[in-house]
């Protein structure tokens, strides 16, 4: 069996020295054990009693449990609701301090493992102002962090859904909005219209493209997986662009990236196929959203 690598061991040293400084009793693995469990409570509502976690022998049984249960309550991190007459009943209740813990953990993670940077070359930002700029990188970043890029990046519908609901959980206003794009290789002078109306779709498919419209200044495009597959992966995960208002110009956006390759993105040319789309992806928002509000709340709402 290979031994671990040294930077692999630097981790696990990195883990252990941040929850030993920030834990009651933090050198033991019992008080690991017990700020996992609490976490995933937090996160998942599920009542958390002292027996079942002595059954789990995520808690040690008698004083050793005990101690490291006051431990935690005089260091703010759980309080007890008592379901019955002995001490074993009792529901452990995560606290918001421990909640806040617990963000402040997974910034520590993400800082350590997830190479933010390589992915984040991804994402193809222009012409925006530093706050909104800083808003399109965390929602990349957090879609990321849910899977949604890589679930919904080929179902424009959703995705522009899924980042108008975050960009509104945030303060912002956001919509979306049907429309077509053209993709245009200017080496080759190749072409490829994503979502224009057509008299023939596949089965599935719809006529139309959809984007996410915030504070009527941004166009978001998170969806353009069906393209990228066109373009031998050029075409970049996500978009982030100026949005023109003026509904007497053509486009929504214009921009060119890597490739050479220029994207255009039309107001109109998209069939109606995709309202019927919508209202059926709206239905279908607060499960889909529930990963994302989870993440920026701590717990599902």
């Amino acid at each position: 069996m290979p031994f671990p690598t040294t930077e692999s061991l630097a981790g696990l040293s990195a883990v252990h020295h941040w929850l030993s400084r920030r834990l009651p009793l933090g050198q033991s693995l019992s008080s690991v054990r017990l700020f996992i469990a609490l976490g995933v409570a937090a996160s998942t509502g599920v009542p958390l009693s002292r027996k079942a976690l002595e059954a789990q022998r995520v808690l040690e049984r008698g004083k050793p449990g005990a101690d490291l249960i006051a431990a935690f309550r005089q260091a703010g991190l759980l309080a007890l609701s008592t379901v019955g007459p002995k001490a074993d009943q009792a529901l452990l209740v995560p606290t918001p301090q421990l909640l806040e813990l617990v963000a402040e953990f997974d910034r520590f993670h993400d800082g350590r493992w997830v190479s933010r940077e390589r992915y984040r070359s991804r994402l193809h930002c222009q012409g925006l102002d530093a706050d909104m700029s800083a808003l399109v990188v965390r929602l990349f970043d957090e879609f990321l962090d849910c899977d949604y890029l890589h679930g919904y990046g080929s179902g424009c519908v959703r995705m522009s859904n899924l980042l108008a609901e975050a960009a509104r959980l945030k303060g912002h206003e956001a919509r979306v909005s049907p429309c077509w794009a053209l993709l245009t290789d200017v080496g080759r002078g190749a072409s490829f219209e994503l979502g224009r109306a057509a008299p023939q779709r596949s089965p599935g498919q719809i006529d139309a493209h959809v984007v996410c419209i915030v504070d009527e200044k941004v166009l978001l495009d998170f969806g353009m997986g069906v393209a990228r597959r066109m373009f031998s992966g050029r075409v970049p995960w996500a978009v982030a662009l100026p949005f023109e208002a003026d509904g007497d110009t053509e486009t929504l956006a214009v921009t060119r990236v890597a490739g050479p390759l220029d994207i255009e993105w039309f107001r109109e040319g998209y069939g109606d196929s995709v309202f019927g789309e919508l209202s059926a992806v709206e239905r279908e928002l607060p499960v889909m959203i529930e990963p994302y509000r989870a993440r920026l709340f701590g717990s599902p709402h």
